[in-house]
């Protein structure tokens, strides 16, 4: 999934606005139908198009001088237009690269081989030991998500692997699924759907839908509105025995949603993988870790590899 430069840039890519000499939108398909869906939403006759392009232009000119495309709608809070049409654009290079992942459309051996040097796969083997087909409703027992990007790949790959593991059908496992508890601290684009108003993974949205779902993505800023997100997301890591942090980047706005105040330290261990990271980088997330969950530093396992290392590595210590 894209992530920081390569979402904020495709999110500028398409956000291209010309107008024809009728006055009509020069744009992407599903961006262009969103303008002209919300042109008569707020009901103005006149169909005038500048807003529309003044806000691509900020999105467009500032992608480049941003850390991230969230970082560039929260410095425009107060400019709905940006807002708006900024998490459009987020929604439909999610559904894109969804639709470009290694898990649409794969199935059985292919999918399973795509998955080798994941740690998806090492996830599912690992939630499905000792679980039989009688018992399947014990297969996310005790296991909480917490993901900051917006996609559906996990739910994706554990609905298929499920399917095919079990030799369930589909409706079956996406029941299933839906009981997996993901946290989407910045929302997301909407469950799956078998059928309904919800998107398929990788599906296409037009500018009603892409409308619609846009609803779901939030800022920065508009996080902090949330409470009872913080609260949910606290009370899961304040249960946890074992947390881990797969690639993810430890910035101050994503570790003070993570901040449980637990006065009394207790037994917990926590692994993160920290490919790529100084070494005074790693002291400090060590150090962020230490006083965000009030554990020592003998519990926090640092991995200077991937995901899947990771998984690979403390495999036996992660299911005990």
């Amino acid at each position: 999934m894209p992530l920081g430069k390569d979402l904020k840039t495709q999110v500028a890519s398409c956000l291209h606005l010309e107008i024809d000499s009728f006055g009509r939108p020069i744009a992407d398909r599903a961006i262009r139908e969103a303008i002209t869906e919300h042109v008569e939403a707020v009901g103005d006759w006149r169909k005038d198009l500048s807003p529309y392009s003044k806000a691509f232009e900020i999105i467009r000119r500032g992608a480049p001088h941003a850390a991230s495309i969230d970082n560039l709608l929260s410095a425009h809070e107060s400019n709905e237009m940006v807002k708006l049409f900024g998490k459009m654009a987020i929604c439909k290079c999610i559904l894109e690269a969804e639709r470009h992942s290694q898990i649409y459309c794969s199935s059985g051996t292919e999918l399973a081989n795509k998955m080798e040097e994941t740690w998806f796969l090492d996830i599912f083997r690992m939630l499905c030991a000792d679980v039989s087909s009688d018992n399947l409703r014990k297969i996310f027992h005790g296991v909480s998500f917490i993901n900051y990007n917006y996609d559906r790949c996990i739910q994706q790959y554990l609905c298929k692997a499920i399917q095919e593991y079990y030799n369930i059908d589909s409706a079956r496992a996406l029941e299933l699924v839906d009981e997996l508890t993901v946290i989407y601290p910045y929302g997301h684009i909407g469950k799956l759907a078998e059928s309904g108003n919800n998107l398929h993974f990788g599906g296409e949205a037009n500018g009603k839908k892409l409308i619609e779902i846009s609803s779901g993505i939030k800022t920065f800023s508009e996080q902090i509105k949330y409470a009872s997100d913080k609260i949910r997301i606290r009370n899961t890591l304040s249960k946890a025995d074992i947390i881990v942090f797969l690639g993810f980047h430890f910035h101050k706005q994503n570790i003070e949603l993570l901040e449980i105040n637990e006065l009394v330290m207790r037994d917990r261990r926590i692994f993160f993988t920290a490919l790529g990271s100084s070494e005074g980088d790693r002291k400090y997330i060590i150090s962020k870790i230490q006083s965000t969950f009030n554990i020592s530093a003998d519990a926090i396992m640092s991995h200077d590899g991937s995901c899947h290392s990771l998984m690979q590595s403390y495999g036996r210590a992660l299911q005990a």
